[in-house]
Parts: C-alpha cells; structure tokens; sequence
C-alpha cells in the first residue's frame, strides 16, 4: 500500500509546533499512543475509550508492514486530531474489497459480508472493528501454532456470543443463546470441539479458504463427516497450510491431521489400511482353506470307513 499524500512522508507534523523528521513510521505515532493510559472521553457516552497500540502486537500483526497514515489519514496529520476525523469510521474496503492492491483473497470482503448472517439481521453498528483489532489482527501463518489460530479466531466470536454486554449493544433480542445447550444439542462435547476447530469451519461455506459470509446456526454445517472423513473440510481450512503433499507420497493421507491432532475418520495411512485389508484377506482364505481341508478330510474319512465295513460284512 502507497502512504497518504497528505503530507510528505519525509516531514510529517506530528504536533502543534513539532516536526518529526525522516520515514512515516508507526514510531512517531507510538510516541503517544504507545502509552498504556492514552485515551480520550467519548463525547456521547461519557465513557473512556483507551488509544493505546500494543506496539510488540502491532509489529506482529498483518498490518505491521503499514504506515499509521495509510489508514489515518488527513486530519491525523496533527495533533491533537482533528474531532470530526477522529470520529469517523475507518474504510477497511476501500483496500479489502476489490482492490489490486492486496492479495485475492480479500478482493470480495465487502460482498461476502453482506451475505453474511450479521449483515442481514444486524442493520447498524455492525462493522470490521466489530470482530477485528486492525492493529493486533494476524492472519493464519505457518509459523502460528495451530490452538494459538483457534484461540484468536473464536475470539472473535465468543468475546460478543458470550458477552451480554456486547451482544445487546449489537443485536436487539434481550437474551443470549446458551451455546453449550444450542451447539450440545447435536454436537458431542461442545467444549472440546472449540478447543479443538473454529467456529467458522462449520459456520462459513467449505469452498473458500477464507470467506467473510457467516452462516446462521440453520444454515451452518451439521455433518459430522464433513469433517470425521478422509476428504476432511478442516484440508482447506484451519490445516491448510499443514497439508504437505511430500508427506502423502510416503503414504500418509491428510498427514497435516496425523501430525497436530486425532480426527476420527479423517486421519488415514495408506498404506496401513492396504496392509490390514491383506491380512484379513490372508485370514479369512486361510480359515476358508483350514475349513475346507477339514471338510474334504472328513468325506475321505468317512468313504474309507464305509468301504471297510462292506468289506467286513
């Protein structure tokens, strides 16, 4: 992403009377809002909303790569900000939607979320920040260690799913779902399951790898197989970028499964299975010939012993 023009990227105001000279750098900004008690009073609910950037999060984050000023632009150019800039809501689609700029992955965010069950039943205050903090936001990596992925993805949902507070500033109903009743009802062991897979494996379609249009609990994924299979939807999801296809070669099938966890029905050895097939192939035609051998053994018996009593007679 190319930084605002709103001001040179060599000398960028940061203050009243000062000018901070070299690159745009998230460091000048960090000069303030690197301080775990910055904040502002909201000026229409009073309470005190922190501004404080985790900077170790922030140079871990997906974004660590931009300046403050690709998505702060104009009237944060000083300080103090200006009031009616402050209060905008950021565009987070005018680079995630349809843009070059970023990878295609994102290029349909903003129409997928309109097909999503928030946008159809939550009209407004519905947005991006609603689930992600841009500023400590990581996407799935191979080096993220796979419950780390689990934790920060159901975050997502849980921090308003099992929050009151949150869900009613969002929704209009006066209650929240119990989950563990709502999910127990056919799914065993709610709780291990989301220790174990996100909730969007089962509550976004299974043919992005990443997809924005959330499901509702009708619409959701019902199937145990979908992921208890050898064709596990879990390939193209949360074990993605576990799949090795050098691992299948020596046999393994869904290798990235055997290696991080036991997934009943999904976690497949070629050729294990082949060898068990053979020898119970082996077994079942010996006990056949054991059988049979016995069988004709008998008639053999008894036609001589019939052939000795005539002649005794």
């Amino acid at each position: 992403m190319q930084a605002s023009s709103a001001a040179s990227a060599a000398e960028r105001p940061i203050g009243h009377n000062v000018v901070v000279s070299g690159q745009d750098k998230p460091g000048d900004c960090l000069r303030c809002h690197g301080m775990k008690g910055m904040g502002a009073r909201d000026p229409q609910s009073g309470e005190f909303v922190s501004l404080w950037v985790d900077h170790a999060r922030f140079a871990n984050s997906s974004h660590r790569d931009l300046a403050c000023q690709d998505c702060h632009e104009d009237g944060y150019v000083r300080y103090p900000h200006e009031p009616e800039e402050s209060s905008k809501t950021l565009k987070c689609l005018d680079c995630h939607d349809d843009n070059r700029r970023i990878e295609e992955k994102f290029e349909k965010v903003g129409q997928e979320f309109a097909q999503s069950v928030h946008a159809q039943r939550i009209k407004k205050g519905f947005n991006c920040f609603s689930c992600h903090n841009p500023h400590d936001f990581a996407m799935q990596r191979e080096e993220m260690p796979i419950e780390e992925v689990i934790a920060q993805d159901n975050g997502f949902c849980l921090n308003c799913h099992l929050s009151e507070e949150r869900f009613s500033q969002l929704t209009q109903r006066s209650f929240i779902a119990n989950l563990e009743k709502t999910h127990g009802d056919w799914l065993p062991n709610p709780a291990m399951h989301w220790q174990k897979v996100r909730c969007i494996e089962c509550h976004t379609p299974h043919t992005a790898e990443t997809s924005h249009v959330v499901l509702s609990a009708k619409q959701a994924e019902h199937r145990c197989v979908a992921c208890h299979s050898k064709d596990s939807i879990l390939l193209t999801k949360l074990y993605k970028y576990r799949h090795n296809e050098q691992l299948e070669k020596v046999g393994v099938v869904n290798a990235a499964l055997l290696g991080e966890a036991y997934i009943i029905g999904s976690t497949r050895v070629d050729w294990l299975d082949k060898l068990s097939l053979i020898l119970v192939a082996a077994t079942a035609l010996g006990v056949a010939g054991h059988g049979l051998g016995r069988f004709i053994g008998g008639l053999k018996r008894s036609s001589r012993s019939g052939k000795g009593e005539n002649g005794h007679g």
